[in-house]
């Protein structure tokens, strides 16, 4: 079998995987010495773009940045109960900010702690977040790189199904005996929204690919990714509610979720400001 017809094979299971509930999905970055899947940043990348299509709230990716902080410090004994999905796990970037409030462990640093986690109310309701009495402790870079790749790989998703939905829209919406989509605005749109797409898609896959063969440029490429696919999918999104109209800013329509899925998750892990700075450091400019 050729490396790109295994690649397709396993990048559909794991579609289906994220379609069908995930089940298993903390496992995922999970060593196999501690009952995980042993699977890498490229396999969870897929996993993450695909719950990004759906609007999925599984939480993905704190748990990622949770397994990876745990790896480093003395609480492994937390890995195996976190893989049979006994427990939930969160790694606490920002005490004033936990980003899975139902978690049933905070890592802290590289330590695992219990503390009560207070809701948040939330601009996207599919994805709850939670504050903590804690003292902040610096989370590892790595995991926190790792969030960022992964999340950047989720917002590629929102992008890339925004898209979809506006072209499906233009397709079969009819204004003035023609389809909106033959209107030299509607098209322009589309194709500039599909272009910053697939630009999105080369940084998500490159930082992906980095996390797992080239570390030493995990900071940049994660804050790269994450800084240009959450501009894409806030972009992508905008331009989709524009392309639907009013029945786009109802609470029926789906396209709302993406919007807001964006808008939040393009903040979630830095800034855009502050992604750039990291950025401009490492380039050193």
């Amino acid at each position: 079998m050729l490396l790109a017809d295994a690649l397709a094979d396993e990048h559909e299971e794991l579609r289906l995987a994220a379609r069908q509930g995930a089940a298993g999905y903390a496992a995922t970055t999970i060593p196999e010495r501690f009952g995980g899947a042993g699977l890498g940043v490229v396999e969870a990348a897929v996993l993450a773009e695909e719950l990004g299509r759906v609007l999925s709230p599984l939480p993905l990716i704190s748990t990622a940045m949770a397994v990876e902080a745990l790896e480093g410090g003395d609480d492994v004994e937390w890995l195996p109960r976190i893989a049979q999905g006994e427990v939930r796990a969160t790694l606490v970037v920002d005490p004033r900010r936990v980003l899975d409030p139902d978690a049933d462990v905070l890592v802290v640093g590289t330590r695992a702690v219990r503390a009560e986690v207070t809701r948040l109310p939330t601009l996207d309701p599919t994805r709850p977040l939670g504050s903590v009495a804690l003292e902040a402790e610096p989370a590892p870079p790595r995991a926190v790189d790792i969030g960022r790749v992964l999340l950047a790989a989720e917002l590629l998703g929102v992008a890339d199904r925004s898209l979809e939905l506006a072209v499906d829209h233009a397709k079969t919406r009819v204004q003035f005996g023609r389809p909106i989509g033959s209107f030299q605005a509607i098209k322009h749109t589309l194709a500039e929204t599909l272009a910053r797409v697939e630009s999105a898609r080369s940084a998500s896959r490159w930082a992906a690919w980095v996390a797992d063969h080239s570390p030493g440029e995990l900071t940049l490429a994660a804050a790269m990714a994450l800084s240009v696919c959450g501009e894409v999918a806030t972009r992508a999104a905008g331009d989709a509610l524009q392309v639907f109209g009013g029945i786009g800013f109802t609470w029926e329509h789906p396209i709302g979720g993406y919007f807001k899925r964006a808008r939040a998750g393009s903040t979630l892990l830095g800034t855009p400001g502050e992604l750039r700075a990291v950025v401009a450091g490492r380039i050193g400019t």
